[in-house]
């Protein structure tokens, strides 16, 4: 068979691949986009013709003719771009198709790289038997298809067209839509190389009429020109509007399937792909189902809110709670690795606290393996036990992170401006300290304004000024300075017609217990006290600069440290991740902590570059440095395993649940690292596939400073501990925390 669907009894001119000399445009913009339009109906008789021919394939049928040709297919054309223009010289210096192919080496060796894998994947690709008798993937006779009938021009609603024909009778996979970019670019390599070299491939027959130089140059410039179109293609958006089980998702009975971003989508996508290889209902089935069993939910919504949210998301039955339920009416057979890791998320604590006991004993066993004596024995064990304990606990988390694989939060997509139901304030709790340093703390709230631009999402400073023994100093008249910088700011971006920067400084109040002048809490009572004046509280900002009108609309905040950079798009990412109704806080009223979603989360922090330069202790202890621009999820022990991450001091979280959980929660003048505790209440979660940026240490003095102040903080918050712990008035209550919350302050 002529695998590259060539008719010797078709024009081989341009005219085949309806392209005119001069206007090469052709092949990548159609003129009717109408659905209706005779292009499309034809299209679309194509590919009824082209199902009504299939015939299953047998299960004699393992290899695929197009496994048996693209060997030959690809060393033809590698040896064709790697020859010298001898060929050229020999023709009298006309341009030969191998020259044409020549000039666009660059792009054809790149299409060549991206298809390397694509014919071994198509292995696991349903097969049919076309008319002609040869065995090919579905998919690849679909689009083999396509290009004779669209005489090789490729546009994207075309294709939409024709998959919709084929999806009425047949539904096709997840996988054979993610493999239509590769099928393309081996069709039409396929077809590349025919041209070039019109010698028979593997029993194909010669062209009886001939291939004049000038034709297949203009034939081999139509069909790379087709190339650039299928790589320029959203094939994202082909699937959106063709595929069957995405077109079932849009029904999402909460709306929310529609407005996230790709790459939830695809998360999605996979566990209904996962889903269907062990089960016997096909992947549009197992769609229908989400779908009906958040449908079921949809009674319940006016009266139950948030809960009732999450069960109205077709996500809670393809990634959370309602997994199961899901599972059991289509009949899923999980295989046996899947099943250990159900039954360690079904049971984390046992397994990982269990886990790391078993190895602190296993390891200290063999260290003292030829202990002699009782008493070398008991002393060996009280000496080995912590460092022991520390190699278990890293062996542990090793075997959690090769055997689990990283839990991504999903997204809503943000992708033009974010909404103003979600409005935002970037924060920076810090202390003024001298004229230079003002100006720095300004200039970097405008850079992170720059990268993270948006009409929603708004940029402010929240200062005290240093302790002192009076209650103002000189120091005071820095706040002059910076409120004059962020007016001026504010005036530099009055084109955008709204005011983005905001001042909002504190006094100082006498504190007995330190016995100086100092702002309420730092920069806990910071974030207390700004929470309460967006929702119109008590006011301890006498001095507040900026449209004070937008501050009612504030739905999150996102507190970042003075040093901490916001790479480009990370704030409306995290805006984009907390709005997802699987992530939104829910309340237990009774304990008063957010005991569903998340009510902060937290991204992954990296280390700049230029801090861990500066030097060498820096350069050593400050890990791997730099932006991932391409950043993807990573392996967190507590995220993977547990479902939640811990807080660190940089994240985004929901004003009112901040509010509502910690508003009275903690005593004052007790807590110096509050971090983890704040995160241990509103549950935090790890986005570690969000990125910000933040300096190290390069001092020793400094280092040294910090590591004092989280020692004495971690050792102030050990009476969470215990059953009973102090609230905001001094009382003892029960302790809500959970046996992971009390790991993590144990832990450090």
């Amino acid at each position: 068979m002529d695998t590259t669907f060539h008719n010797p009894e078709e024009p081989a001119g341009p005219e085949k691949y309806g392209v005119l000399p001069g206007a090469p445009a052709s092949i990548r913009n159609s003129s009717d986009n109408s659905d209706a339009s005779p292009e499309y109906l034809r299209l679309k008789d194509v590919a009824k013709t082209e199902v009504r021919s299939w015939k299953k394939a047998g299960p004699r049928d393992r290899k695929s003719q197009l496994e048996k040709v693209w060997p030959e297919t690809s060393k033809s054309i590698r040896s064709i771009l790697s020859d010298t223009n001898q060929e050229r010289r020999q023709t009298g210096g006309a341009k030969s198709p191998s020259d044409e192919l020549r000039d666009n080496r660059g792009f054809v060796e790149a299409v060549l790289a991206d298809t390397r894998g694509a014919v071994g994947a198509m292995k696991s690709l349903p097969r049919v038997k076309t008319g002609e008798g040869t065995v090919v993937p579905r998919a690849f006779s679909l689009v083999a298809a396509f290009l004779r009938a669209a005489e090789f021009r490729f546009t994207e609603a075309g294709m939409v067209a024709f998959l919709s024909a084929v999806e009425e009778t047949h539904s096709l996979m997840l996988c054979e839509f993610w493999m239509l970019k590769s099928l393309f670019q081996l069709a039409l390599l396929q077809e590349i190389a025919r041209v070039v070299n019109p010698a028979p491939i593997h029993g194909e027959r010669p062209d009886a009429q001939g291939n004049p130089e000038e034709k297949s140059c203009l034939q081999i410039a139509a069909l790379i020109a087709t190339l650039h179109a299928v790589n320029c293609a959203s094939w994202r958006g082909i699937q959106q509007n063709a595929g069957k089980v995405e077109q079932i998702l849009q029904e999402d009975p909460s709306a929310t399937y529609p407005q996230m971003d790709a790459e939830s989508r695809e998360l999605y996508l996979r566990e209904i792909q996962h889903l269907g290889k062990h089960s016997h209902c096909s992947e549009a089935e197992i769609a229908r189902w989400a779908v009906l069993l958040a449908q079921s939910n949809q009674k319940n919504k006016a009266s139950d809110g948030r809960p009732i949210d999450r069960r109205t998301h077709v996500g809670f039955y393809l990634i959370d709670s309602g997994r199961e339920r899901l599972e059991r009416q289509i009949h899923y057979h999980p295989p046996i690795g899947e099943r250990i890791r159900k039954a360690i998320l079904a049971c984390p604590e046992p397994y990982y606290f269990v886990g790391i006991e078993l190895l602190t004993f296993a390891i200290i066993a063999f260290l003292l393996i030829a202990a002699r004596s009782p008493v070398s024995l008991v002393v060996g064990v009280v000496l080995l036990f912590l460092p022991a304990t520390e190699a278990a606990w890293a062996v542990m988390n090793q075997l959690v992170a090769s055997y689990l694989p990283p839990r991504m939060l999903p997204k809503l997509s943000f992708s033009e401006d974010v909404p103003a139901a979600y409005s935002t304030m970037v924060v920076v709790p810090t202390l003024i300290l001298n004229d230079g340093y003002v100006r720095r703390l300004v200039k970097e709230l405008e850079i992170r304004y720059l990268a993270n631009c948006d009409p929603n999402i708004f940029f402010a400073l929240l200062t005290d000024a240093p302790d002192s023994r009076h209650p103002s100093d000189r120091r005071d008249d820095l706040v002059s300075l910076c409120s004059k910088l962020i007016e001026e700011l504010n005036r530099k971006y009055a084109y955008t017609g709204r005011s983005a920067f905001f001042l909002f400084h504190r006094s100082r109040t006498f504190n007995p217990r330190e016995g100086s002048w100092m702002g309420w809490e730092r920069k806990r009572g910071k974030l207390l006290e700004f929470n309460d004046l967006l929702r119109g509280q008590m006011n301890r900002f006498p001095v507040r600069v900026g449209n004070l009108a937008v501050l009612p609309g504030i739905k999150y905040v996102i507190t970042v440290d003075s040093d901490t950079q916001l790479p480009r798009g990370s704030a409306r990412k995290l805006i984009a991740t907390i709005a997802h109704p699987l992530n939104r806080a829910v309340v237990n009223t009774r304990t008063n902590t957010v005991v569903k979603g998340y009510g902060i989360i937290q991204p992954r922090v990296g280390i700049s570059v230029r801090s861990a330069s500066r030097s060498l202790l820096a350069n050593i202890y400050s890990g791997q440095t730099g932006f991932d621009l391409y950043t993807r999820a990573t392996s967190n022990v507590y995220q993977d395993l547990f479902g939640e991450g811990s807080f660190t001091g940089k994240g985004i979280y929901e004003v009112d649940v901040f509010r509502q959980v910690l508003g009275k929660r903690l005593p004052c003048n007790a807590i110096l690292s509050h971090d983890l505790l704040e995160g241990a209440y509103l549950r935090a979660g790890l986005a570690s596939d969000i990125e910000v940026i933040d300096d190290y240490p390069t001092h020793f003095s400094a280092y040294s400073r910090r590591k004092h102040r989280w020692v004495r903080g971690d050792w102030q918050i050990m009476h969470w501990l215990l059953s009973r712990v102090p609230d905001a008035l001094g009382k003892h209550v029960a302790n809500p925390l959970s046996p992971l919350s009390r790991w993590k302050i144990l832990d450090n």
